[in-house]
C-alpha cells in the first residue's frame, strides 16, 4: 500500500466517524462487527420495536446520537436508582448547630488492676501483706 490509500482510508475512517446519519454497516461497525451481518440485521429490526430510532427517509441513515442515546437508556448507562433527579433542599447557614448525634462519652473508670499497691480491697478491708504465721 502506498501513503496516499492509506491516508485516504484514514480519511473515510475519521469521516464516519464524524457522520451523524449512518447506514447500518456503519451501525454494525460501531456497536459489534463481530455480529455478522444477517443476524445483525434480525437484531435491528427487533430493537427497532423496542425503540430503536429507524432510518430517516431523506438522510438515508440513523442519526446515530439518538441511537447512542437510545442504547445507553437500554443498558441503563447514565441512570440512578438513587433519584438524580431529587433535588436537595434549601441552604439554611444561620440554622442553630446541631448536636452530636453520638452519645456524650462516660468518665473512665478504674480498671481492676489500676489500683495503687497496699490500698483497701472493694470491701474496705486492708490488704494483707504477708499471710498470718500458722
Amino acid at each position: 500500500m502506498n501513503d496516499r490509500s492509506v491516508r485516504a482510508e484514514d480519511h473515510l475512517e475519521r469521516g464516519s466517524a464524524l457522520a451523524l446519519f449512518i447506514d447500518d454497516n456503519e451501525l454494525r461497525r460501531r456497536m459489534n462487527p463481530q455480529m455478522g451481518r444477517d443476524r445483525f440485521r434480525a437484531a435491528v429490526r427487533a430493537a427497532e420495536q423496542r425503540g430503536l430510532p429507524k432510518i430517516h427517509p431523506l438522510w438515508r441513515g440513523r442519526y446515530w446520537p439518538a441511537v447512542r442515546a437510545w442504547l445507553d437508556g437500554e443498558n441503563g448507562v447514565g441512570s440512578s436508582s438513587l433519584g438524580s433527579g431529587l433535588e436537595d433542599g434549601p441552604e439554611n447557614f444561620d440554622a442553630t448547630p446541631r448536636q452530636n448525634p453520638r452519645p456524650q462519652a462516660q468518665p473512665l473508670r478504674p480498671a481492676l488492676l489500676d489500683r495503687t499497691p497496699g490500698g483497701t480491697r472493694p470491701d474496705g478491708l486492708p490488704r494483707q501483706v504477708h499471710p498470718p504465721a500458722p
